[in-house]
């Protein structure tokens, strides 16, 4: 319990200072703040996993949450209404990244309990919350939120792959982190997979490991399957071609590898010792542990082999890799896997500091060479890094973000594919202003009216009177999902996108017709939920097989 509140009092001052000067303005901040509103607005409205949000690109929505991790989101909704209901939304947007650094240095702690007493756990999962690729970086610089929220789950996993042998109940913990490894960011997933095997192959060869393995792999994809389901197999419906498009070469990884003899990457000048760094000291410190007796331990092994895979990634050598397999490009930037590097770093922090706590002159050093580095490296960037904070007195520059909130900003690779069908990806800017023009719902051929009687997020009722058959157009994306039938007989009408704007049409007859327009999950969506629910009921008999031999152990040393 006093680690709950440990970490609880340091989310409330991390908040605090974010609330009294002004979060950072990190690169997805904006966007953060966009799809965050919308989301938490929909999500109190019962709608608990919004996937589609109507309120983006001025009322024609966008299927952002069909693609991108929710975990994140639901946690700054849900935290948000309970700690800053009211709040302006560009100060509450930083509770979700608070609240999701308490959990990682909670899970980090008992996590790596396992090898160290509790002072030395706690000194490391404070380490383990403000490295600078992790705060200074995913957080100020970045506003990456599912990275943020992968430093939660990567120690879930690693404790319930590590506890797995002496119990079902820990495969049902590192399934269930996978899953929210999944739910937070799929690249951090895909990155941190590899991990996990050699992790159990470390940890539990030669016997046990397959079903240490494989267990927790198929539940925690099964869990995040109503997520992964639709995520995967509808891309067509997107312009996610933009997520790699390596015209500009932004998106090509092997331009932000090091040792290639070309330019450094952007912002490689804090990036670089912010993962280079604890690198070299968990090096040191191994280096240390071999010369005392300590370094043949398997999590030690472990640590270093997590380290060489990553800094593989990161460097040239691995830039066949990079252009070979489909799959890895799409994780974009190679330094994402520096939230390995950070969690094999505060790892080998807890183990060393544990094996010195005896040694109380190399305990102190230790903890003083920390602070020196680790304050050397936010000294020297604190200017730039204040810099960033978003200043109640900049009044300009709140109104901008709040005028994009208002239009519903949005990312062009969350496009429907429809929309984009004349090749042409235009600004949200552009598309805002032609959109604006374009009625929620109106004739465009033909002789007729049409009068909205009923319009929430998912529904919107309207009366059509008309002499001919009409063409009407509603301000809303085309996109599966969608019905159009009439009330009260429930006689469908076909749907179409229209050739500009890729909006939805459908061509009704003659008469007076009252029409509802619905948004329903699509055929993704129910199979991805028949698979999550099933593996759910997977993981509670297992917990039950658990808890019924628990029992019997119980009554038989009773009757003994």
């Amino acid at each position: 319990m006093r680690v709950f509140i440990f970490f609880s009092s340091v989310a409330l001052l991390v908040f605090g200072i974010f609330f009294t000067l002004g979060p950072p303005l990190g690169h997805s901040y904006v966007m953060n703040i966009t799809w965050g509103s919308a989301f938490a607005e929909q999500f109190f409205a019962g709608d608990l996993y919004p996937r589609w949000l109507f309120g983006l690109n001025q009322g024609a929505g966008s299927p952002v949450f069909y693609f991108y991790g929710p975990f994140p989101f639901w946690i700054n909704a849900v935290f948000g209404e309970l700690l800053c209901s009211g709040c302006a939304l560009e100060r509450s947007v930083m509770i979700g990244p608070s609240v999701l650094l308490a959990l990682s240095g909670i899970s980090f702690y008992y996590w790596t309990r396992l090898y160290a007493r509790p002072l030395a756990a706690l000194l490391a999962a404070i380490l383990y919350v403000f490295l600078p690729y992790h705060f200074a970086l995913d957080l100020w610089v970045r506003a990456a939120l599912g990275e943020i929220a992968a430093y939660v789950w990567m120690p879930v996993i690693l404790l319930g792959l590590a506890k797995a042998s002496t119990s079902t109940k820990y495969l049902i913990l590192a399934a269930a982190g996978y899953a929210g490894l999944i739910y937070s960011h799929l690249p951090s997933a895909l990155l941190f997979s590899p991990v996990m095997v050699w992790f159990v192959l470390i940890r539990h060869a030669p016997y046990r490991w397959p079903r240490v393995l494989m267990v927790p792999v198929v539940l925690g994809i099964g869990l995040a399957a109503i997520y992964l389901v639709p995520a995967l197999t509808t891309q067509d419906y997107i312009n996610a071609s933009a997520w790699w498009d390596r015209s500009d070469g932004h998106f090509d990884p092997r331009n932000w590898l090091w040792l290639d003899g070309r330019d450094a990457p952007p912002f490689a000048e804090a990036l670089l010792p912010a993962l280079l760094t604890p690198t070299v000291l968990s090096v040191i410190m191994a280096g240390g542990l071999i010369f005392g007796g300590e370094g043949k331990s398997r999590i030690n092994i472990f640590i270093v082999l997590s380290l060489v895979y990553a800094w593989f990634l990161m460097t040239y050598p691995s830039s066949f890799l990079w252009e070979q397999v489909a799959l890895l490009r799409k994780v974009q930037f190679p330094w994402r896997v520096g939230i390995v590097v950070d969690l094999c770093a505060a790892t080998m922090f807890a183990i060393w500091l544990e094996w010195v706590l005896a040694r109380k002159w190399l305990f102190k050093s230790t903890l003083y060479l920390t602070v020196v580095v680790l304050g050397s490296y936010y000294g020297y960037y604190a200017k730039s890094m204040y810099g960033e904070l978003l200043e109640v007195t900049e009044a300009s520059r709140v109104e901008k973000i709040r005028k994009y909130i208002a239009r519903g900003l949005d990312q062009p690779e969350y496009r429907t594919s429809w929309s984009i069908r004349s090749g042409e990806v235009l600004s949200f800017d552009a598309l805002a202003e032609k959109l604006g023009e374009v009625p929620h719902a109106s004739v465009v051929s033909g002789e007729g009216t049409v009068r909205i009687v009923r319009q929430e997020f998912d529904h919107l009722s309207v009366i059509v009177e008309a002499t001919t058959p009409v063409r009407l157009r509603f301000r809303r994306f085309y996109y599966p999902g969608w019905y159009l039938t009439g009330e009260p007989s429930g006689e469908p009408f076909e749907t179409k996108a229209s050739e500009v704007l890729g909006l939805l049409e459908a061509r009704i007859p003659s008469g007076t017709h009252r029409l509802k327009l619905l948004r329903l999950p699509i055929k993704e969506e129910r199979i991805g939920a028949i698979i999550s629910i099933a593996s759910l009921i997977a993981c509670l008999l297992l917990l039950a097989r658990v808890l019924v031999k628990k029992r019997k152990s119980q009554s038989a040393g009773t009757a003994a």
